[in-house]
């Protein structure tokens, strides 16, 4: 079988050729032609699709057609029972229970209370077993620790850059007031035993 004719091209620029099947391959695979690209066997004419001819018809190949594969499904659970009608299920459940004869009362209490009392005896047996012993209340020696030191930086500043007037003294007995009385009510009122 010969060789297929070489082909021109007629590209936006010029006519330009002619192209065996190799060089066709390589400017496809370039992008430089696509199957719409006027082509012909002379270059006079005439012009048609390159994907017309036998060789733009082996440059692109028609794309691969998928489709999705036919569902296939095993039933597993197959009954033998007939099917349930939904009006047997509303009558069986509007229909009152019965007792059954050897059924016993639960063995756990259902009530919140006697939950509740029975956790609560369980604490107090608990709590009567552990031995407490009272913690020696330590307020009045932090008290003390904190703010003697505290009332003497205080002072101490003030001396040292000295008292000028009646008005600086009144702030200083104020600031030492509101100093211990601060500090007595967050020992002795907001920190319980720590």
């Amino acid at each position: 079988m010969a060789d297929p004719p070489p082909l021109f091209l007629r590209l936006p620029d010029a006519v330009h050729g002619p192209f065996d099947a190799e060089q066709l391959r390589e400017l496809a695979d370039g992008g430089a032609v696509n199957p719409q690209t006027e082509a012909a066997t002379d270059p006079a004419g005439p012009w048609a699709a390159l994907e017309t001819f036998s060789q733009g018809a082996a440059l692109f190949p028609a794309p691969p057609h998928f489709q999705f594969k036919k569902r296939e499904i095993e039933r597993v659970n197959q009954s033998q029972l007939p099917a349930i009608d939904h009006h047997e299920l509303i009558a069986a459940a509007n229909r009152p229970l019965t007792p059954r004869a050897n059924s016993s009362p639960p063995s756990l209490p259902n009530d919140v209370v006697q939950i509740l009392q029975g956790v609560a005896r369980k604490q107090a047996a608990r709590e009567a077993l552990m031995d407490i012993k009272p913690r020696r209340n330590r307020r009045l020696r932090d008290f003390l620790i904190l703010m003697i030191p505290l009332n003497g930086l205080l002072v101490g500043a003030l001396l040292w850059t000295g008292l000028r007037s009646p008005i600086e003294f009144v702030f200083l007995v104020a600031a030492l007031g509101i100093l211990n009385a601060g500090g007595a009510w967050i020992i002795f009122v907001l920190m319980d035993r720590y």
